[in-house]
């Protein structure tokens, strides 16, 4: 690992363990948490579905955006509020479709706390 790495997995354990008040086996919760919710929500909002299924969509990103807001992560929370108040599916499209890569990255990142 860099030392560019390594200042960065510190970055990120500082992170967790001020947002989890050092509190590690209430961080490992958390993000086990939202890894289960963000799996479900991602796969609920790629489903193709019927205009009507808008306004699911959008109520999923609002669940979403509040877990990146727990945990700092300004990208996907911005995604999510633009998912949360598109008018259109099509409005959506650009928004999921960056998400898709943002989401698995960011679970990626919270399967290394220790």
């Amino acid at each position: 690992m860099t030392n560019s790495q390594n200042n960065s997995k510190q970055a990120f354990q500082d992170k967790m363990n001020r947002i989890g008040y050092n509190d590690t086996p209430f961080i490992l919760k958390l993000i086990k948490i939202f890894s289960e919710n963000a799996k479900s929500a991602l796969e609920n909002l790629n489903q193709t579905s019927p205009i009507s299924d808008l306004v699911l969509k959008q109520q999923v990103a609002h669940k979403l955006k509040s877990n990146f807001q727990l945990f700092e992560y300004v990208e996907a929370e911005e995604l999510a509020s633009k998912i949360e108040n598109a008018s259109t599916l099509d409005e959506m499209k650009p928004y999921l479709k960056r998400l898709n890569k943002v989401l698995p990255a960011i679970m990626a990142e919270l399967e290394t706390f220790d």
